[in-house]
């Protein structure tokens, strides 16, 4: 198992900071394929706001394995780089309280670039998708971390 950054801390619930969030190899890749791709692929216009883009992305890959009901207890966005004509985004979107005994949370990472097409024509354009999951029980116990919970 590998363990992410904030996992040595002793408040390890704690939301992931800037560096942690901008690192895709913290979070276990989520893969998708068939026609899933093309629905989460799907670029946002800006308009929309980039937390309901992550959202609906969520939605779409999560179904109907997991069903998510959209009930996030956080959500966060963190734009790179530190500029106001930001091109990448990382939205983290957090779940706990979750009916599993050995998953305590689950954290998504949904990754954006934005694609200039002029103020209406600006759209945020799907990168990565990655999760984190927080353990309930056993030596991982409230760690985030890539694999599984044992």
């Amino acid at each position: 198992m590998i363990l992410s950054a904030p996992a040595q801390a002793k408040n390890s619930s704690q939301y992931p900071n800037r560096s942690e969030a901008a690192n895709p190899d913290n979070f276990k890749r989520i893969l998708i394929n068939g026609r899933v791709v093309s629905m989460a692929s799907v670029p946002c216009p800006i308009s929309d706001g980039i937390i309901n883009c992550a959202l609906k992305k969520l939605e779409v890959i999560n179904e109907p394995a997991f069903s998510i009901d959209g009930d996030y207890d956080l959500v966060q966005v963190f734009y790179y780089p530190n500029t106001d004509q930001a091109k990448t985004a990382v939205v983290i979107a957090q779940q706990s309280g979750l009916m599993n005994d050995s998953v305590r949370a689950i954290r998504y990472r949904v990754s954006f670039q934005l694609e200039d097409g002029g103020t209406s024509a600006a759209t945020w354009n799907w990168v990565q998708y990655g999760e984190q999951v927080q353990c309930a029980r056993g030596k991982m116990a409230g760690k985030w971390i890539k694999g599984r919970c044992l």
